[in-house]
């Protein structure tokens, strides 16, 4: 089979990529980011392991949620259950395929955040990655998985094998620009379709060609994943073209704070315990969000306006 062209453009970052493998032998979602991972990490300095493991990250919670019809709220959490280095990471993405992110660290160690090989390193032991979902019409559901392994992409391949019953591929990777905004996150997840419905015959012959999938897909380099002059449909040609692909449809990403002046003020209007005046100078209350920096000045008027 060779590579089907459903879509006019080429694509190089910002957007999710989906695609079918073979004759409906497996299917995938290819995402690169670079304008906006600069956007989300503009107004923060964060240590290069901490940066690159918010890329992977990010690449993670978009690749999960970039096929989900619902309207709502998706957060990716990896929370450290002990006094680690990094303390809690957070990708936040919405139906609209728009994300924010933050890492909280303890800037003391940032010596041992430089020298983590391992998410154990950066998170200690018996830290969980948590993946929640709030869908619009009220449904909840939550999953959570330890991240005792070398890397995200790992703990995510054994996560998915649990939640979904199904083998998974799973690469992330990240290269950071230290000096500017230019860093560049991947991801690529994979997942055998169902073979139950066919002969044994096509079963095996589809568990070969998907065993040939995992040994095309150790084949991408760095060079090529964080290359943003190679199309995604050129990675995909280069991995698997032997097997065939099917360009499906594509998701715009993008990054977007959900805050603003207005929640601010309900979130202050609602603080329990607290002389508000108190927290004002000169009539003025500044305010800064911890996802992407904006800072805010509220005046007390506004608030009693408010309430």
């Amino acid at each position: 089979m060779s590579k089907v062209h459903h879509l006019e453009e080429n694509i190089y970052t910002d957007k999710v990529l989906h695609f079918i493998l073979g004759d409906n032998i497996a299917r995938g979602r290819i995402v690169r980011l670079q304008h906006s991972y600069g956007q989300a990490l503009k107004n923060y300095r964060y240590p290069y392991k901490i940066n690159s493991l918010l890329g992977n990250t990010a690449a993670l919670g978009l690749l999960l949620t970039s096929s989900v019809k619902e309207e709502g709220l998706f957060t990716l959490q990896l929370q450290a259950q002990e006094q680690a280095p990094l303390r809690l990471m957070v990708a936040e993405m919405t139906g609209h395929n728009s994300y924010r992110l933050i890492a909280r660290f303890d800037e003391k160690r940032e010596e041992e955040i430089y020298q983590a090989k391992t998410l154990t390193d950066l998170l200690g032991k018996n830290a969980v990655m948590v993946f929640t979902s709030d869908l619009s019409k009220g449904e909840r559901y939550q999953g959570i998985a330890s991240l005792d392994k070398k890397d995200l992409a790992e703990a995510a391949t054994q996560w998915l094998a649990t939640s979904d019953q199904v083998e998974s591929l799973v690469d992330l990777r990240t290269g950071v620009d230290e000096k500017g905004p230019n860093s560049i996150a991947f991801g690529l997840i994979i997942q055998p379709l169902a073979i139950q419905d066919l002969s044994i015959s096509q079963q095996e012959e589809n568990k070969k060609i998907w065993e040939e999938i995992h040994l095309f897909s150790q084949s991408l380099k760095d060079e090529e994943a964080l290359n943003n002059s190679l199309s995604l449909q050129d990675i995909l040609f280069r991995l698997f073209n032997e097997i065939g692909i099917k360009l499906t449809m594509k998701n715009d990403v993008f990054f977007k704070c959900r805050c603003s002046q207005e929640s601010f003020i309900n979130a202050i209007q609602n603080m329990k315990g607290e002389n508000i005046e108190e927290l004002a100078d000169d009539g003025v209350i500044s305010v800064k969000c911890e996802y992407c920096g904006q800072e805010y000045e509220i005046g007390l008027n506004d608030i009693i306006k408010g309430e």
